[in-house]
């Protein structure tokens, strides 16, 4: 199996919390379908990538986009769980959001990691201020603290793949550390789906 084989089907996996949660959709509370949004919206842009590349056509000008959707409904899901001022989180969407912008005109399409990199460490803010009422006595579903869990895991591994990757100049180091990023996304997808089934109880 090649690595673009290997990153394909990893990425596939998104296929599982996204099929839970239209399952479980009318158990699911707001935020809950907020999430599941951005779950089918990169399952769309996974499979239209994989098409694309196919065809030998490049896909980079999707994730641009995909990561303002990402962005908006995780922030979406985090403003009706925890007393977060609206035109706060409004204010630090707008600055991931006109980076990704930017980053999109300024190289022709092509973003960087520098916009995902802030976008992972706002979700990282978000996570553990939930943590932190949960400690605090705050009552949330064992489903919501087990998407919580993963989220911070997942936000944590994209930064320290996209640290480390970047000053790696091995490539049978930067091999390796792309396949373990694809498992670690595969793993934080099965887990994202085990927290939406949690939500039906």
């Amino acid at each position: 199996m090649t690595l673009g084989q290997f990153n394909t089907l990893m990425s596939m996996t998104v296929a599982v919390p996204a099929s839970v949660g239209v399952v479980s959709v009318r158990r699911l509370s707001t935020p809950a379908r907020y999430l599941l949004l951005m779950f089918i919206a990169t399952l769309i842009v996974e499979i239209t990538a994989y098409v694309l590349i196919r065809n030998k056509m490049s896909s980079i000008f999707l994730f641009g986009p995909f990561l303002l959707i990402e962005t908006a409904t995780v922030c979406i899901f985090y403003q009706r769980l925890i007393p977060v001022n609206r035109y706060l989180m409004a204010v630090a969407f707008c600055l991931v959001a006109g980076i990704a912008i930017w980053e999109m005109i300024a190289r022709a399409g092509v973003f960087s990691t520098l916009s995902i990199g802030i976008s992972r460490v706002l979700f990282i803010a978000l996570g553990i201020v939930l943590l932190y009422r949960y400690a605090g006595g705050r009552v949330y579903t064992a489903g919501i603290v087990i998407i919580n869990s993963t989220m911070l895991f997942y936000c944590v591994g994209n930064l320290v793949y996209f640290i480390v990757a970047a000053d790696m100049k091995d490539m049978d180091a930067l091999l390796f550390m792309i396949r373990m990023h694809s498992i670690v996304n595969a793993f934080c997808n099965i887990s994202f789906a085990y927290g939406l089934w949690k939500l039906r109880e």
